[in-house]
């Protein structure tokens, strides 16, 4: 063997590269000096306990219905002794949650014994957490992570071996809306170190207390309940912060008791269809309160159920007006020049003009992703962006690799000059923009954006329309469809004009 295969570190840095089981297995069989990294590397990746289990004697269990294992017989100390030699290297997040008696049988051997390495565990949604906490809710435990779980299993939590004061990563998210479980006060009060927490329905009492945490550095809260107060929240360490499923105005609410100036790296907003007044007060609140310094990725997007999201939202077409965002909402924003990401999706868009596009383009220098589209397929105006503004993003953002954005292009003007081609980016994505002349319009992306394509939405979006309303399609459902197939006619055209890449074209580092 070469002598560079005993140095550890180069091992480990050999097994972590081979990602499938078949490949870490032979590298185990190998030889003994490799064998130890390719199965930490092996047993860090299970999900199950299945291939666990089938170190135990054949006669100790069985594969039931759905293919799941079943112990057959009570354990001994002895079946476990190949299990063990194995179950030590294991840091167990499952897909799905092993049948009872497995879970007894591990409880009863005792799994701190069995799972050493375990500081981590997450699991999906379960109907009863018994006996789960038994085999894996231990003193040891750092990392949590439980969702979709019912009321009992928060008293269980709460009354476990688990150290709550000594977590460090902690979610608990609830089958139930709208309610919160009486022993949720007991586990928030318990949290000392934790970094990063994910919780629902959580009333204002407890979020002050959680505010409060040194170290907590992310938090996402899904559904809070909106019975807010005004005193500041303190945060003393948060970067990241999402709000899940909530209303326009408590989101605006919170931000405003965010610490003045407060250092957020992240901040993502996923609020219900609100009027454009509301988002543009959001919006205004977001640049009073939040760093323009450390403010990286930023986004505030409406929820849509899935039907919502093909079809227009069930309100008369003059009163989906209220629903735009005007230019000017965009203006405070302006102010975060270090975004690297910015996402705004309010329910039927924006009316965005050609000064904006420049303006946006000049404050967002080192933008990499942005995204300025309508929730809804609905829109009761035209949008009044031409298409040639684009030319802004290819002037002032060099790093762009994604942008989404409604436009008007039945006119297919030309572009400004550009004194610079923009090459960053990669995907374009117009929805169904009003277009007519494909021909005429694909000179525009091609010359400014040298490598760009162009996505499109499916047309299987307005066959599940047909299906969903057991009609054909209205007025607007039809000419969104005829709009889809035209720029589908355009991302054609941009393949077939683009340059096949060759080994000449390929770049390379200076020098080499």
């Amino acid at each position: 063997m070469h002598p560079a295969l005993r140095i550890s570190e180069l091992v480990d840095i050999i097994a972590t590269f081979l990602a499938d089981d078949a490949s870490l297995f032979a590298l185990a069989r190998t030889c003994r000096a490799l064998s130890g990294a390719a199965l930490d590397c092996l047993w860090k990746t299970q999900t199950t306990l299945d291939n666990l289990v089938k170190c135990l004697p054949a006669d100790a269990w069985r594969e039931g219905s759905g293919s799941r294992l079943r112990v057959t017989r009570d354990f001994t100390s002895k079946d476990w002794t190949v299990a063990l030699e194995y179950s030590r290297r294991l840091a167990f997040s499952p897909d799905n949650i092993p049948c009872v008696s497995i879970l007894q049988a591990i409880s009863a051997f005792g799994s701190a014994t069995l799972f050493p390495r375990l500081h981590g565990f997450k699991c999906p949604a379960v109907d009863t957490i018994h006996p789960l906490e038994t085999a894996f809710l231990l003193p040891r435990i750092r990392r949590l992570q439980l969702v979709d779980i019912s009321f009992d299993a928060f008293d269980v939590i709460a009354s476990s071996e688990l150290r709550l004061g000594m977590l460090t990563e902690l979610a608990l998210v609830s089958k139930s809306a709208g309610a919160v479980p009486d022993r949720l006060w007991t586990i928030a009060d318990s949290l000392q170190v934790v970094e990063h927490l994910v919780l629902n329905h959580i009333p204002d009492a407890i979020l002050r207390r959680l505010s409060e945490l040194p170290k907590l550095a992310y938090l996402r809260l899904e559904t809070p309940i909106e019975d807010a107060t005004n005193y500041t929240l303190c945060f003393p360490a948060l970067h990241a912060l999402d709000l899940i499923t909530t209303s326009a105005e408590y989101a605006t609410h919170f931000v405003e008791r965010l610490p003045q100036s407060c250092r957020l790296r992240w901040l993502m907003l996923q609020i219900l269809p609100s009027p454009a007044e509301e988002i543009a007060s959001l919006y205004t609140t977001v640049a009073d309160r939040i760093s323009t310094r450390t403010l990286r990725y930023l986004g505030v997007d409406t929820v849509t159920a899935d039907e919502e999201t093909i079809m227009p939202y069930p309100l008369p077409r003059p009163q989906l007006a209220d629903f735009v965002v005007e230019s000017s909402a965009l203006k405070p924003l302006l102010r975060f020049s270090h975004l690297r990401w910015l996402t705004l999706q309010p329910p039927v868009g924006f009316d965005l003009h050609e000064e904006m596009a420049w303006a946006m383009a000049r404050a967002w220098p080192k933008l990499t992703h942005l995204q300025l589209g309508a929730a809804s397929r609905a829109r009761p105006i035209q949008p009044t962006l031409p298409i040639s503004a684009l030319a802004a993003f290819a002037e002032y953002t060099p790093h762009l690799q994604t942008l989404l954005v409604d436009v008007d292009a039945l006119h297919a003007s030309p572009c400004a000059h550009v004194t610079h081609l923009q090459r960053a980016l990669e995907v374009v994505y117009f929805g169904v923009s009003p277009i007519v002349d494909t021909r005429g319009v694909v000179v525009l992306p091609q010359t400014i954006f040298p490598s760009v394509r162009v996505n499109t939405p499916g047309d299987w979006e307005w066959d599940e329309m047909i299906r969903r309303m057991g009609q054909g399609l209205d007025a607007f459902g039809s000419l969104g469809r005829v709009y889809r197939g035209r720029w589908q006619d355009d991302a054609d055209v941009l393949c077939e004009t683009k340059p096949k890449k060759t080994i000449s074209s390929v770049p390379t580092k200076t020098g080499e």
